[in-house]
């Protein structure tokens, strides 16, 4: 059976069945903390109304959960940016924004 062509060399191990499974991982892929940077996403979007505290709470729990999962061996995410480590520079970057944010609203 020849190699699918849409898949990258990093993930020829993973399935059909589990297509986010890490390469040589033998068990089963470790959670995807996805609901994390959806709420980390709603909290950037909320801050268009709120104060960005929302934004740095949810950052910092997402950015735990991914590094967690990435040390476990999760390398592609079901989160729309695919490689963890995308993922965790988005949320790195939201954080960042976050404090920012609230920084400027306290001396502005």
């Amino acid at each position: 059976m020849s190699a699918d062509p849409r898949v990258p060399r990093a993930f020829t191990s993973a399935t059909e069945d589990e297509p986010h499974a890490p390469t040589g991982q033998t068990g089963p892929a470790p959670p995807d903390p996805l609901r994390l940077c959806v709420a980390t996403t709603v909290a950037l979007i909320a801050w268009l109304v709120s104060p960005p505290v929302a934004v740095i709470g949810f950052a910092t729990l997402a950015i735990v959960a991914y590094v967690r999962a990435y040390r476990a061996g999760l390398l592609a995410s079901r989160c729309k940016l695919g490689d963890t480590r995308v993922v965790l520079g988005y949320l790195s970057v939201a954080l960042l924004a976050g404090v920012v944010g609230v920084v400027v609203r306290l001396t502005g």
